[in-house]
């Protein structure tokens, strides 16, 4: 996009730059993005127990886990200048309590038929929803200097700027296409350009892995 300019009292000056996207920015976007996927989810499982299809013994659980997630989420919502630190020990409760729920399920879910696998393809998205989140979270909470900081990993060259702009681009390529694409190298790598950064095609595809891998702690060093 050209950049346009405002003329002001016949003097010309620049536009205002919006502020960077801080840490509390991201969070709130992942809890908004986790809600929009757990309606889907609530959709397709209200459906399915009002036609009878949810067995007693999983509807207490799946109700549970539901709510615990929930709580989760609604912390996301209040988050102003931080993330708070309590938030992260809740999200590691939520972790151990979704690999307990998920055990739950492999012992007492059989697909003996169709809506058997309704109902498994649903709630294996909800656990796959809920995890990307946990992982999304984590990786905003330890990783990024959006705010900042002073962070530091040792013996390894930093460069936070241009990680925060590759993650800025797929959040917004991912709010656009879907959480599981992301943008090609050529257009990024030109966007990239105008902030006077270079992304070498290797660079990228190996922050990608690492970013679907939640391990973007490790984007750090460029090739």
């Amino acid at each position: 996009m050209i950049p346009t300019r405002v003329h002001r009292m016949g003097k010309e000056t620049a536009p205002k730059q919006p502020p960077s996207p801080t840490k509390a920015h991201y969070a709130r976007y992942f809890g908004w993005q986790l809600y929009e996927a757990l309606q889907v989810r609530a959709t397709e499982l209200r459906e399915l127990d009002r036609q009878g299809l949810v067995a007693r013994k999983l509807t207490e659980p799946i109700q549970q886990f539901w709510n615990d997630v929930l709580a989760v989420h609604q912390t996301t919502t209040k988050i102003r200048g931080y993330i708070p630190t309590l938030l992260m020990g809740d999200l590691g409760k939520l972790h151990e309590t979704l690999v307990v729920f998920d055990a739950y399920l492999d012992a007492n879910l059989h697909y003996h038929s169709d809506t058997d696998l309704l109902l498994g393809l649903s709630l294996a998205e909800l656990l796959e929803d809920t995890l990307h989140f946990i992982r999304q979270m984590q990786m905003t909470s330890t990783a990024i200097a959006a705010d900042g900081s002073k962070k530091r990993l040792p013996n390894r060259p930093t460069q936070w700027k241009k990680k925060q702009l590759v993650l800025q681009e797929i959040l917004e390529h991912q709010k656009n296409y879907g959480i599981d694409t992301y943008p090609r190298h050529n257009i990024l790598a030109r966007r990239m350009a105008k902030n006077g950064y270079t992304l070498s095609e290797r660079t990228y595809r190996d922050w990608k892995k690492q970013h679907r891998l939640g391990e973007f702690e490790k984007l750090i060093q460029d090739r």
